[in-house]
């Protein structure tokens, strides 16, 4: 099943490989929420009302700014920005990423 066209599929490529030749840098390429092709919704604000932790790894390939997470989530109990990790920041950095799932759920205890 695709759910993109093949002209979507080729500039998320595009995206992706445009990061990985920037690796250590911020991508100051990829930014799907101002280019007006978010047509998915997965950046749209949805409102939800559980409880919500956010920890933003430095080197995750879409790092949501607190504001907009504050909108997305109005139940945040915590947003935390954190110097190292990516994507499998579990796998990569498992004391860190286990020192923020213990502060971010804290309050819940």
């Amino acid at each position: 099943m695709r759910l993109l066209g093949p002209r979507a599929e080729c500039e998320a490529l595009d995206a992706v490989l445009a990061d990985r030749s920037s690796v250590g840098r911020r991508p100051g390429s990829f930014r799907p929420v101002s280019t007006g092709r978010n047509t998915l919704g997965f950046f749209d604000v949805k409102g939800a009302t559980v409880p919500a932790a956010v920890s933003v790894f430095r080197r995750e390939l879409y790092q949501a700014p607190q504001r907009w997470t504050e909108k997305a989530y109005p139940n945040l109990i915590y947003f935390n920005e954190v110097d190292e990790g990516n994507h499998f920041a579990a796998w990569q950095e498992p004391d860190l990423f286990t020192t923020e799932v213990r502060a971010a759920f804290k309050s819940l205890r």
